[in-house]
């Protein structure tokens, strides 16, 4: 392996005063963490200052080596390694765990954590891969609190705070709250709340927090609550207004063509009439084939017949006559009481003897009703 691979690794320091206890624990690591670590015993507290000046990024300190205690080793131990890097202090003797009093010491002194024997090395793994590799924030962050945590805090505590966002492009921003109320913001040229947009969308960075006012100027009038609602509701409609914007920028030539259905409806299809089905002496026609394909007998005249039938031009349709208007019907004039009426006979000839003619006239007796109802 090359040297720039050897440099990469994390140096761990075991300075544990039970020799088959580090040998389990190196063994561990270095299963779990394959070509990533490098484990150095120290069984003394003599050998563990030698090895603590190699800058160790972890470092596990007995609390009794065989010629120091490990309560005093901590202070010089943290001076080699420095504030950045890790002290996990062991302590207890695997029935009960470390007095409350020399953890609390141990903690004063600067150990990172506590861990009790029993060692735990499931645990004890996870919390060294938690202080290796931390989740850490997408956006600036103090800790983990990232800037709408600390706006949040300082709002509830109603306090003065200065925040300073330095992004990892260079940017750098600033916010000031009076009393827990934003009062003025600003990132690069950008001041109020288009500052604060800006803000919330910047990735990997820092924040310095300052316990105090330190700026007199006026950007903002909102309060917090509604301005910070106010800009996450701009930040969640964004990705909806540039969909539509995207969709209004389409060149003509990407268009539809007009009259074509829009998205999602299929366009009708025409209906196609059924053709009957040949019967008679058409169907004998096309029975009359050879073999090869070739019309045989009669076929070819009924075809033929068939072809002149189809040529010829369909028959007039026959429009019924028009019906002549019924002659309205005439009323009869009213018949008069008591006159005679002369009798409407045909013609005929009078015969010689005047009395069998007879009277032409008929006599009709008026009629005189009294008619009585009762009421």
């Amino acid at each position: 392996m090359d040297h720039e691979a050897e440099h990469d690794r994390i140096v761990v320091l075991l300075a544990l005063g039970n020799p088959n206890e580090a040998v389990q624990l190196e063994h561990h690591l270095n299963s779990t963490f394959p070509e990533l670590m490098e484990v150095y015993r120290a069984p003394s507290g003599f050998d563990a200052m030698s090895l603590a000046m190699n800058r160790p990024r972890i470092v596990l300190l007995d609390q009794r080596l065989p010629d120091v205690m490990g309560l005093d080793m901590i202070d010089p131990i943290r001076d080699q390694i420095g504030s950045d890097n890790f002290l996990i202090f062991i302590g207890g003797s695997g029935k009960s765990g470390m007095r409350p009093g020399m953890r609390d010491e141990a903690l004063k002194r600067g150990a990172s954590a506590i861990c009790d024997r029993p060692i735990d090395v499931d645990w004890l793994t996870d919390m060294i891969r938690q202080l290796l590799f931390p989740e850490v924030p997408k956006h600036p962050h103090l800790h983990g609190l990232e800037l709408l945590d600390l706006i949040q805090m300082f709002y509830q505590k109603r306090c003065n705070r200065t925040m300073r966002i330095f992004a990892r492009d260079g940017r750098v921003g600033s916010i000031y709250m009076r009393k827990g109320q934003i009062s003025h913001i600003e990132a690069g040229a950008m001041h109020g709340f288009s500052a604060i947009l800006d803000l919330m969308q910047w990735s990997e960075g820092r924040i310095v927090v300052y316990d105090a006012l330190l700026s007199s100027e006026k950007t903002n009038d909102s309060p917090t609550e509604s301005l910070l609602l106010e800009a996450a509701r701009v930040m969640d409609e964004g990705p909806a207004n540039q969909a539509q914007e995207q969709v209004a920028e389409v060149p003509e030539s990407q268009m539809p063509p007009k009259g074509s259905p829009p998205p999602g409806k299929a366009k009708a299809h025409p209906v196609m009439e059924e053709t009957p089905l040949p019967t008679g002496g058409a169907l004998d026609a096309m029975d009359a084939f050879d073999s090869d394909g070739d019309i045989v007998g009669g076929a070819l005249e009924a075809m033929e017949k068939m072809e002149e039938e189809d040529e010829a031009p369909p028959p007039p349709k026959k429009t019924p006559p028009e019906l002549e208007p019924p002659m309205p019907r005439s009323t009869p004039p009213p018949i008069p009481s008591g006159d005679r009426i002369p009798r409407q006979t045909s013609k005929k000839k009078k015969s010689a003897d005047p009395e069998k003619d007879g009277d032409d006239t008929l006599s009709i007796p008026a009629l005189d009703l009294d008619l009585d109802f009762d009421t």
